[in-house]
């Protein structure tokens, strides 16, 4: 239990942190800006590892 409550976390926190990168971007903006763009890809990797670890 204390492992899926921790990857809840990371989830949450994932979602959280691309949250606050785009909240005031529109399309255009996100997919121009390079490092941004960057960024919300590597949380989305986060939340991949994390359903993917606790999938199996």
């Amino acid at each position: 239990m204390k492992i899926l409550v921790s990857s809840l976390n990371v989830l949450l926190d994932s979602i959280s942190q691309i949250e606050s990168y785009v909240y005031w971007y529109d399309f255009e903006k996100f997919i121009n800006d390079r490092k941004t763009f960057d960024a919300v890809l590597m949380q989305l990797q986060h939340i991949w590892e994390t359903t993917k670890k606790n999938g199996k």
